[in-house]
């Protein structure tokens, strides 16, 4: 294994470049928030949202390489994660597709995302609120139940999105085998989640030195390479974000001319108008 001193100096080089790109990502948010995009593109800018916030907050947990004491590799893991996730996601909605099928995507989101709350608030106890969101969830399923693309698929899928067991139409698997270099990203997101349970694959069987947070040789070997990894995610995430059409298929009418993409258009409008 190198040394630690070799291994501080991989993880400087790293954490530059991630952060160079984690720049670019809000740059980019920065001057496309007020665009007045609709349906699909919409969607996607949320998600590119989220994405240039949870590497933020990743960036601002890395330590500068000659810091000392604790380094929270476990929270750097439990967020890369998650962007890991929110990356499959704006690639699930950013991607070009029928308005048919990209209705369905999302008229399940917004299926799923109501019986979340039917869920919740029957649990809080605040039925009123509970049965309002359960109409909408029954306005979805009927939208879903009479698209074409969505009654072309496999009667058992069919019945198990219209349960809102998820948000999506794919699986997390079949987004990652989708969009991504399948083998090698789920191999990482599978040693993040290590870093994330208490089950013996991870904190039980930990080396003594990586159990109480601080730096050690290990987790300076592996986290380079994790920035490395999502430099690279995040640099695509922003070009296929820059290249957005803004007026994507999903939601009618749609008064933007598809062709004009973020980089086209005069991005920099300011807040806008009453």
């Amino acid at each position: 294994m190198p040394s630690e001193d070799e291994l501080k100096k991989w993880y400087a080089v790293s954490l530059k470049e991630y952060r160079a790109a984690f720049y670019a990502s809000l740059e980019l948010h920065a001057k496309s928030r007020h665009l007045p995009l609709q349906g699909a593109a919409e969607i996607s800018r949320l998600m590119f949202a989220r994405i240039m916030l949870l590497s933020g907050n990743i960036s601002k947990l890395c330590p500068d390489p000659d810091k000392g004491g604790l380094w929270d590799f476990t929270s750097i893991a439990l967020l890369t994660r998650s962007l890991f996730e929110a990356l499959l996601f704006f690639r699930y909605f950013i991607e070009q597709a029928t308005q048919f099928e990209m209705l369905a995507r999302l008229h399940l989101l917004y299926l799923y995302d109501c019986a979340e709350r039917v869920r919740l608030f029957t649990g809080l106890k605040r039925i009123d609120e509970a049965d309002r969101f359960n109409e909408a969830a029954k306005a979805y399923r009927g939208y879903l139940k009479d698209n074409q693309y969505f009654q072309s698929l496999e009667v058992t899928r069919q019945k198990e999105l219209l349960n809102a067991s998820r948000p999506s139409i794919l699986t997390l698997r079949e987004m990652s085998r989708k969009y991504t270099d399948e083998e090698s990203c789920w191999v990482i997101n599978q040693l993040l989640s290590h870093y994330a349970h208490s089950y013996p694959m991870s904190f039980m069987r930990n080396d003594e030195a990586r159990r109480d947070g601080l730096v050690n040789q290990l987790d300076l070997m592996y986290f380079p390479g994790v920035l490395n990894w999502l430099t690279t995610q995040l640099t695509d995430a922003v070009k296929s974000y820059r290249e957005m059409r803004i007026g994507m298929p999903g939601e009618y009418p749609i008064a933007i001319e598809h062709e004009q993409t973020i980089a086209d258009a005069d991005i920099d409008v300011g807040p806008p108008q009453d």
